[in-house]
């Protein structure tokens, strides 16, 4: 980035507007900032930072105390910055928010905050301050922080990163290199080791409490994790062989309950058919005149089969007959319909025709009312020349009060003009009167021959007379208050009134803009007009699309009536055609009469069959079951099967107490057995939990010591202090190659080890003596040498933050001050640093040190004028 051109209003110490062309120093070389103390001098640097990122320092507050003390009310405060960077030209626009005297009346107001960037390519300009400052941070590749580390090198930070500690130079490193991610990562780290050993503690009591679920393992022994598995296996193998073992005893116990079951049930069936048998034969008895009745009955019925067949013949004629009749009668209402159809649709194309042409003839009168005049742009022009009236009527109200204000405050200062005249007069006669007094009285004590005290003489011809009045110095300093009073009075009427007419100068200014402007009322009515046209031309164009829209529907429309119609032409010859087709039909009511008739002769047949059907299938079926029943011999006593029925269910009754008890012991082995397979199961994952989670500790709390620097008889390097050694050994690579060449080749900078490994290190800075081939801290160089030191870490520092930048250029730098403890030998070896280092740049050095006056031609001069606030000169 390199500055074109500064514009300062208002701002700092600069009570007016100052200009500084940088383009007039070249795009390298070095030129001299120099004023006196407070004058401003840093205040140009400021003003860059200001202007590129709205802030100095950071602070929102700063903002509103920017504004310039010494500056006029009416005085705007704003700087503007014309800057190049990749050969693309920018210019920055920023005013902050502060009280102004308002343009009219009495009192302040405040002037809104201004931020605009605008482009040589005419882009269009950024007028938001947060898109106007993210599109300069984007433009320099960097932000404020970074911006001021490269662009300026202040006197107080000279020696700050020299002699910093670890800890404040880690502090300084962090917020320009923005290491601050390691530290969160360190701190992650140690979060995570810290949870890992929680966990592990968790476990560890969960384990405990998993242990005590078992009935295998004792409560208070404790055992080895190996110990522990080998004695829930066993125990568990054990409880399931005695399971298995029971479970063989109940299968066979269960086999003879099965087959004592099996023998009972024949058992039974036995003695239930001995009874069923003598019911059977009584129930035969009953049933046969039943059955020989339905054989009876089946044979009538297959006799009148034929005659059922004949009215089924019969009733699909009828049918025939009657889909005719329908049919015949169906395409004669057709017929009606669709003449009727024919006649209607014959109607509306009749009407389409006559509305289509109604709307064309009103459209051709809307077309002829729309072709002229271009009303839109007429009003536009009259209504700037409404907007030029109405201003221009406001400015007279305005200055029409003003005016009338102004005579008020001009009676009032003549008013006051005369009371201050009557006063000082007033004032003069007093005084007068006193010195009067005093001569009186000191001529009543003259005695001739003896000298006057006033003017020595010893002759006193002509003696002042004694007035008859008493006049004191108190009588003379009431009256000169009451002149000074006057006096405020008349000064605050002559603000008051160079103020009104400041601001009727200002109406009566704007007013001869408005000198040509037309009258109101002319302007009004032109408007009217031109609206009206406007209105009639817009309802024409609704009314048109309106009609253009029906005209389209109605042209649909009359193709779809012209299908229909011609759809119901051809309906009409397929109907006749068909009700020629049928000829004469008989009467519908006499052939649904006879269908009737048949269809209920039919229907009683079917369901006399159906009745007659199933009575003697049931009959049948009853019949031979009950045949069957009859026919089977009786194989046992009724005393043998009762005896044995009583033996097989007293046996029955013992199998089944022995396999309840198996039931139990196998339930209580299962129960068991699940128990200790759970406990064991949940050991085991829990001793690979254990094991993954100690394995897991070990790394992180090993990454969390060696990222905190606590690792034994290591160094106390933490993880963000070894990243900022390695910028840092960067920064003292780039200063050395300066600091070598200022010192002449004495003293090297470089970074210290640890003193010893209980404290936190890894940026302690020394230096080497080459001339003695030492190494010490650099708290033990001279004042001259501490400057040389610093100036070139503080270079190196600039140029490391612009690699880090993207490799974005700052063309132009500030060093300030810090060249007063130099000797002569120093001092010329620093210039001479000075000038190799704008042999690819421009600095400005802002020092009052005769020397650089001397050597540097180009210089900025601020010059303090007291309450007028600062000025500029350029001198080249």
């Amino acid at each position: 980035m390199r500055p074109l051109q500064l514009k300062m209003s208002a701002f700092g110490p600069y009570a007016n507007e100052e200009s500084i062309d940088f383009e007039r120093f070249g795009k390298n070389g070095l030129y001299l900032v120099s004023g006196t103390t407070g004058a401003g001098k840093t205040t140009i640097f400021d003003a860059i930072v200001y202007a590129l990122f709205g802030s100095v320092s950071g602070d929102q507050k700063e903002t509103n105390m920017i504004r310039s003390q010494y500056a006029k009310p009416t005085t705007k405060t704003f700087v503007e910055l014309r800057f190049c960077v990749k050969d693309r030209i920018y210019t920055v626009y920023r005013s902050p928010e502060y009280e102004r005297p308002k343009a009219r009346g009495e009192g302040f107001t405040k002037q809104k905050a201004q931020t605009e960037l605008y482009f040589e390519d005419h882009t269009l300009p950024l007028v938001k301050a947060g898109e106007v400052n993210a599109k300069i941070e984007s433009i320099l590749g960097m932000d404020r922080a970074q911006f001021k580390q490269i662009g300026m090198i202040a006197q107080n930070d000279f020696l700050k990163l020299l002699l910093a500690k670890t800890e404040e130079r880690s502090k300084i490193l962090q917020e320009l290199f923005h290491t601050e991610a390691y530290a969160r990562f360190q701190e992650k780290i140690n979060l995570k080791a810290n949870q890992i050993k929680s966990d592990h503690g968790k476990i560890e009591q969960i384990f405990e409490q998993t242990r005590q679920l078992s009935n295998i393992l004792s409560k208070d022994q404790e055992y080895e994790e190996s110990e522990l598995l080998h004695r829930l296996e066993k125990g568990i193998g054990e409880a399931h062989q005695r399971k298995m073992q029971h479970q063989q005893a109940q299968d066979t116990i269960q086999q003879r309950i099965q087959i004592k079951s099996q023998e009972n049930g024949v058992l039974l069936q036995m003695k239930k058919q001995r009874a069923l048998k003598e019911a059977a034969k009584q129930e035969l008895e009953r049933l046969m005149p039943f059955y020989k009745q339905a054989c009876l009955d089946r044979e009538r019925l297959a006799k009148s089969k034929a005659m059922v067949e004949g009215w089924i013949e019969q009733k699909k004629e009828l049918q025939d007959e009657m889909m005719k009749a329908d049919a015949k009668e169906k395409y004669l209402k057709d017929w009606e319909t669709i003449k009727k159809k024919l006649e209607s649709g014959s109607r509306l194309l009749k009407e389409q025709e006559q509305r289509k042409h109604e709307i064309e003839e009103e459209m051709a009168l809307l077309d002829k009312l729309l072709e002229d005049g271009d009303e839109k742009a007429q009003e536009q022009i009259w209504l700037s020349y409404l907007q030029q009236a109405q201003k221009k009527e406001a400015l007279l109200k305005e200055e029409e009060i003003e005016s009338k204000k102004q005579e008020q405050i001009r009676f009032a200062y003549q008013k006051a003009k005369v009371a201050l005249k009557n006063e000082m007069d007033q004032l003069s006669s007093l005084e007068l009167a006193f010195f009067d007094q005093q001569a009186g009285f000191l001529a009543s004590h003259l005695e001739e021959g003896k000298p006057c005290p006033v003017c020595g003489s010893l002759s006193h011809p002509l003696p002042a007379r004694l007035v008859d009045v008493s006049i004191d110095q108190a009588n003379i300093d009431r009256q000169k208050e009451n002149v000074e009073q006057k006096r405020r009075v008349l000064s605050t009427q002559s603000e008051a009134l160079a103020h009104s007419n400041a601001s009727l100068s200002y109406i009566q200014e704007e007013l001869e803009e408005y000198a040509e402007c037309k009258p109101k009322a002319q302007i009004e009515q032109k408007l009217i007009e031109i609206r009206r046209e406007i209105a009639k031309k817009e309802q024409a164009k609704i009314r048109k699309v309106q009609l253009q829209k029906q005209k389209t529907n109605l042209e649909s429309k009359f193709a779809q009536i012209q299908a229909e119609v011609a759809e119901w032409d051809r309906q009409n010859a397929s109907v006749q055609a068909s009700i020629r087709q049928l000829g004469e039909c008989k009467a519908k009511d006499e052939i649904d009469h006879r269908l009737k008739a048949l269809n209920k002769m039919i229907e009683d047949d079917r369901k006399e069959r159906e009745e007659q059907d199933k009575k003697y299938q049931t009959i049948s079926q009853k019949k031979a079951e009950l045949e069957g029943t009859i026919g089977k011999e009786q194989e046992e006593s009724e005393i043998e099967l009762e005896k044995a029925l009583q033996k097989n269910e007293e046996e029955l009754q013992s199998f089944q107490e022995a396999k309840n008890k198996y039931d139990q012991e196998i339930l209580q082995l299962e129960r068991f057995e699940q128990n200790e397979r759970y406990v064991l199961e949940q050991i085991r994952k829990q001793i690979q939990q254990k094991q993954a989670i100690e394995k897991e500790y070990q790394l992180f709390k090993s990454l969390a010591d060696t990222f905190s620097g606590k690792l034994k008889d290591k160094n106390k390097i933490q993880l963000e202090t070894y990243v900022q050694s390695a910028y840092f050994q960067e920064i003292l690579h780039k200063a050395n190659i300066r600091l070598m060449a200022i010192s002449d080749g004495q003293y090297e900078l470089i970074l210290l080890p640890a003193i010893n490994k209980r404290s936190q290190s890894g940026l302690d800075l020394g230096i080497i003596d080459h001339y003695n081939d030492t190494k010490r801290s650099v708290n033990t160089l001279s004042g001259g040498e501490s400057f040389e030191a610093s100036l070139s870490l503080a270079l190196g520092l600039s140029d490391m933050v612009q690699e880090q930048s993207g490799g974005i250029s700052i063309e132009t730098m500030f060093i300030d001050e810090g060249f007063g403890t130099l000797d002569e030998e120093k001092l010329n070896q620093a210039i001479d640093l000075l000038i190799d280092l704008s042999d690819h740049r421009l600095v400005g050095v802002i020092s009052h040190t005769n020397a650089f006056k001397e050597r540097i031609d180009q210089q900025i001069r601020v010059q303090k004028n007291g309450e007028q606030g600062s000025s500029i000169q350029i001198v080249d």
